[in-house]
Formats: structure tokens, sequence, C-alpha cells
């Protein structure tokens, strides 16, 4: 009797320590994505076209998953915005300024942000674009934008 208590006493010791390895280790990959996410930028190539002031900055979830992919790429949401006629002078991806809860297929808060014409936001808008200024949680530092202080 005291040889099954001890077994079961074992077993259920390594499974508590595999279980929490595998918990941990995922919680550092999604520590690690999260940071490469951070630092993740593009700039498109249309400086020239529409002079800074009359730009503005919107953004869409980006609709990423923990331990599920990178979501809708930048390179995608710049093709819809494209096709809709919408040039984009800059895209970046961001987080949202948001806690979320370190849980498989939990959202992630990852934004896809850019810099498109003001001319050109009602059209953002009918396709899901929210102007970056209504993101009031995230704090977005960018080097192709004038939008570098905190909203509120």
């Amino acid at each position: 009797m005291s040889n099954q208590i001890t077994y079961s006493s074992k077993f259920r010791m390594l499974l508590l320590a595999l279980t929490s390895t595998v918990i941990l280790s995922g919680c550092s990959h999604l520590q690690a994505s999260t940071e490469t996410a951070q630092i993740e930028s593009e700039v498109a190539m249309n400086d020239e076209m529409v002079e800074p002031a009359k730009r503005t900055a919107i953004y869409k979830d980006a609709m990423k998953k923990q331990c599920f992919g990178d979501g809708v790429s930048l390179e995608t949401m710049t093709k819809t915005l494209n096709t809709a006629g919408i040039n984009v002078y800059c895209a970046e991806r961001h987080k949202d300024g948001m806690v979320y809860p370190q849980v498989c297929g939990n959202d992630e808060g990852t934004v896809n942000v850019f810099s498109i014409a003001q001319s050109d936001l009602k059209t953002a808008k009918t396709l899901g674009f929210q102007e970056l200024s209504n993101l009031t949680e995230a704090t977005i530092k960018s080097d192709c934008f004038d939008h570098k202080s905190k909203r509120k």
C-alpha cells in the first residue's frame, strides 16, 4: 500500500513539474513575441505625395491571437486600403495599450497603424479603420507620425 502512495505522489509531482514547465515556456515565448511586435515597423514609399500636415493616422486590430501566428499583416491591410484608392504613407505595428491575460487564443492587443491623407479618412472608416486618437490607452511613438504624445 505504501508503494502505491509513493508512486502516486511521485506521479503527481512529475505531472505538476511538467505542466509548470510547459506553461512557463509558453509564457516566455509570448513575451518574446510581444517584444518583437512592439519594435516591428514598415514605412511605405509615398512621402512626397501629401504633406504631413494633411495626413491623419488610423488603426485597425491586427487580430493577432496569443500562440497563433501574426494575425492580419501590415501588407494585407495596406493592400485593402490601396484597393479602396487610399495611399498609405506609413505603416507600423504597435500595441493597443491594454493588458491581456496570457492565454493561448486570447487577443494580444496588436494594432496596425497607418498614415493616410485626411481626405481618405471617411473611406477608411467604411473599411473598419478608426482614427488613432480613439486609441486612448496607447502611447504610440513613431518615426513616421507627428502623433508622439500620449492620447487622453
